[in-house]
C-alpha cells in the first residue's frame, strides 16, 4: 500500500511491465464500465441534498436578516469554519493507512477512543485560544462579533472537528451508506432548525447560529452512535495518538493552504468593508460551491477507478472523464451566467443584486478548478504529498497577500479578482505537473500499444 492507502503502482523498472500496463488499462476500461454506479449515485444524490439544503438555508437567512445580519452571521461561521479547518489535523489518510486490511473490531475501539480524545484536547485548546484572543484585543480581532455571537458560533466546533475526522472512521468501516443517510437526516434537521428559528425568534442572529449547529451536533452523535455498535469499550492510546498526529502533520499544510485560499477571504472582507458586502460575496460564493458537486462527484469516481486499477492503470480512463467533465462545466457555466439574476432573487432577494455580478465573475473558477479536482487523486496516489503542501501553502499565501493589497482599496471586486488570479495560479502549476505524470506515462508504457 502506498502511503495515501491506495494500491501501490507495480515498479516501472520491470522487464514485463509492458504486458502488465496493456493488461491493466484494459481491465480500468471494463471496470469502469461496470464501476459501483448505485453507490456513486447514492453518495453524489446526498451531496447534492445537502447542497441544496445549505441554498435553503442561505435563501431564508439572507431574506430574514438582511445584508447586515447575514454578513454578521457569516463572519461568526468564517471564524469557526477557518478553526475547525486549522484545527482538524488531517489525521483521515493516516487513520487509513493504518486500519487497511483489518477488520473493524481490532482497530475501532483504539482509533475511536484516539480520536475523541484528541477532538477533546484540541477544542479546549481552540476556546482557550480565541477567549484570550478576545480578552487581549477587546474584541478588536472580531471586528463586529460581540462575546455572545462569538460564543455560540464556537459552541459548534467540536462537532464540527468531530465530522472532519469521524467520517473517516465510517469509511473505513465501509459503512458509506450510513454517512449519506445521516448527512441527509442531518441537513433535513438543520433547514427545519433555522426555518424555526427565522420565524419564531425574529431572524436574530445567535438563534440562527444555535439552528446551524444542528446539522454537524446529529452528524457527529449518529456517527459516533453507529461507531458504538461495534465497540464494547473505548481505548484510547498515546502511540496511536502520536502517530496520527504526525503523520497527520505532513499532510495538514495543504489544508492550511485551503483555509487560506477560501476561508480568509471573508475574513478579511468583513474587517476592511461592511458586513453587506461581505454578504453579497458569500452569497455568490455558496452559489460556486452549489455548482462544484459536479466537479467532486468525478473526483470521486476516479478515487475508485485508481483504488482498483492503480495510478497508471487509470490515468488514460481518466484523462478522457476529465476532458469530458471540462465540456460539460463550460455548458453548466454558461447556463448559470444566463440564469444568475433569476438565481440570485430567488435565494436572496432584490437586496442580493449586487451578488449577480459577483457570481458571474467567479464562475471561471469552476472551469479552472475542474481539472484540479479531477486529478487531485493521481496525486494523492503517487504520494506527491510533499507538492500538495506546497502548492496549498504557496497558493494560500498568493491569496492572503492578495486579498490585503486589494480588498481594501477594491473591496468585494478585490477578492473577486485575486480569487480568478489564484485559480489560474493554480491551474498552470497543476498543469506542470499532469504534464511530468503524462510523460512518465508514455516512458512507462512505450511499445506497449496502447493508445494514450
Amino acid at each position: 500500500m502506498s502511503a495515501s492507502g491506495l494500491p501501490e503502482v507495480p515498479p516501472s523498472s520491470s522487464a514485463g511491465h509492458a504486458w502488465w500496463s496493456l493488461g491493466a488499462i484494459r481491465a480500468a476500461t471494463a471496470r469502469a464500465a461496470h464501476t459501483d454506479w448505485a453507490q456513486i449515485a447514492g453518495t453524489s444524490a446526498a451531496r447534492f441534498y445537502v447542497v441544496a439544503v445549505t441554498m435553503v438555508i442561505t435563501a431564508l437567512t439572507a431574506r430574514f436578516l438582511g445584508p447586515e445580519g447575514r454578513g454578521v452571521l457569516v463572519a461568526a461561521q468564517g471564524w469557526v469554519a477557518a478553526f475547525a479547518m486549522l484545527a482538524y489535523l488531517s489525521m483521515a489518510q493516516p487513520l487509513f493507512r493504518r486500519v487497511s486490511g483489518r477488520a473493524p473490531e481490532e482497530w475501532l475501539p483504539e482509533a475511536l477512543g484516539t480520536l475523541l480524545a484528541i477532538v477533546a484536547a484540541v477544542t479546549l485548546l481552540c476556546w482557550g485560544i480565541v477567549a484570550g484572543a478576545y480578552a487581549v484585543t477587546d474584541g478588536a480581532a472580531f471586528k463586529r462579533l460581540g462575546p455572545g455571537v462569538l460564543a455560540t458560533a464556537f459552541a459548534a466546533l467540536p462537532f464540527m472537528l468531530w465530522t472532519e475526522n469521524g467520517t473517516s472512521i465510517l469509511l473505513a468501516m465501509g459503512r458509506l451508506r450510513s454517512l449519506n443517510l445521516l448527512q441527509i437526516a442531518a441537513g433535513t434537521a438543520s433547514l427545519a432548525a433555522v426555518a424555526v428559528a427565522v420565524g419564531a425568534f425574529d431572524a436574530d442572529v445567535r438563534s440562527v447560529l444555535l439552528a446551524s449547529m444542528v446539522s454537524p451536533l446529529l452528524l457527529a452523535a449518529g456517527g459516533i452512535g453507529v461507531m458504538l455498535r461495534h465497540v464494547r469499550r473505548l481505548a484510547p492510546r498515546w502511540p496511536v495518538a502520536r502517530q496520527l498526529l504526525s503523520e497527520g502533520a505532513r499532510l495538514h499544510l495543504n489544508a492550511v493552504g485551503s483555509m487560506l485560499s477560501n476561508h480568509a477571504v471573508i475574513l478579511i472582507l468583513n474587517h476592511y468593508r461592511s458586513p453587506a458586502e461581505t454578504a453579497y460575496l458569500h452569497l455568490a460564493a455558496q452559489m460556486i460551491v452549489g455548482l462544484g458537486i459536479i466537479p467532486g462527484a468525478i473526483g470521486s469516481v476516479t478515487y475508485t477507478w485508481i483504488s482498483r486499477d492503480g495510478a497508471d492503470g487509470a490515468w488514460p480512463a481518466q484523462k478522457r472523464l476529465v476532458l469530458q467533465a471540462l465540456g460539460l462545466m463550460l455548458a453548466v457555466c454558461t447556463v448559470a451566467y444566463l440564469l444568475a439574476p433569476a438565481i440570485i432573487h430567488v435565494v436572496g432577494g432584490p437586496e442580493f443584486r449586487p451578488s449577480i455580478r459577483l457570481f458571474r465573475m467567479l464562475l471561471p473558477t469552476l472551469v479552472l478548478s475542474t481539472i484540479a479536482v479531477g486529478f487531485g487523486s493521481q496525486l494523492v496516489a503517487r504520494a506527491m504529498f510533499s507538492w500538495l503542501a506546497a502548492y496549498g501553502l504557496g497558493v494560500g499565501f498568493v491569496t492572503v497577500v492578495g486579498m490585503y493589497l486589494f480588498i481594501p482599496r477594491y473591496g468585494m471586486d478585490g477578492a473577486v479578482w485575486v480569487s480568478l488570479g489564484t485559480a489560474l495560479l493554480g491551474l498552470i502549476l497543476t498543469l506542470i505537473v499532469l504534464v511530468r505524470i503524462e510523460r512518465g506515462w508514455r516512458v512507462r508504457h512505450a511499445g506497449a500499444g496502447v493508445d494514450a
